[in-house]
């Protein structure tokens, strides 16, 4: 089984709070991986717009 996540940090808060921001954007993933599931692939995303954020797109898989 595999699923996509996309993962974005706020960079204007991980100017102010590093590791706050940084903790906020891995939430998601953090409980994936806790749960069992692995990063398969990963991949940088452009094109924020206005807001500056840095954003992956996450594939993970979990071990059938």
């Amino acid at each position: 089984m595999e699923k996509a996540i996309i993962v974005v940090l706020d960079v204007a808060k991980a100017l102010k709070r590093r590791d706050d921001a940084a903790t906020e954007a891995l939430a998601e993933l953090n409980a994936h991986l806790a749960d069992g599931w692995r990063v398969k692939h990963s991949f940088a995303m452009g094109g924020t717009g206005h807001n500056i954020v840095s954003a992956s797109l996450v594939i993970l898989a979990r071990p059938e």
